[in-house]
């Protein structure tokens, strides 16, 4: 068999997919950026802080991790990766994370909460704590093909 060439699996567009060595070039790449995520943390940690993306609606102050009620904190996962893209963020003021299936209402997976007007058939829940779950984990390593296809990185679990 080729070391690059096609599938017969059909993309969303009924496009032949590529493949190299007979995998997904995307799985490919999530191997790379977990690799990449190791060798960084185990042989030159101090470039960490570059494999970290960040988001606008991030608060990259000296008060972000300082604990503050009004402030939303979330778990981002920024791209695939290690443990480290795990991150707990603590957004700007009258920032707040939206469900990815109500995109309707807002870009998930950040909105402004200034101003926002609920629709009736949603509620504001505060979470005290939560877990990370395998599906959580699927994502940071890159391999979970719906949160890729219909949600895309920063993901928001």
């Amino acid at each position: 068999s080729p070391v690059i060439g096609y599938t017969n699996n059909m993309d969303k567009n009924n496009n032949q997919r590529w493949t190299i060595l007979g995998q997904d070039p995307e799985v490919l790449l999530a191997a790379l950026a977990n690799i990449l995520s190791w060798f960084v943390v185990t042989f030159c940690p101090r470039f960490l802080p570059y494999l970290l993306p960040t988001s606008p609606e991030e608060d990259q102050g000296d008060d972000a991790t300082s604990i503050d009620e009004t402030r939303t904190r979330c778990i981002s996962i920024g791209r695939p990766g290690g443990m480290e893209q795990l991150r707990l963020v603590t957004l700007k003021e009258d920032i707040c994370t939206i469900g990815y299936n109500v995109k309707h209402v807002s870009p998930a997976p950040y909105t402004p909460a200034d101003g926002f007007v609920l629709p009736e058939d949603c509620v504001v829940v505060k979470n005290l704590a939560f877990s990370v779950n395998y599906a959580d984990c699927t994502i940071r390593w890159g391999l979970y093909e719906s949160a890729k296809k219909f949600v895309g990185y920063p993901i928001v679990p």
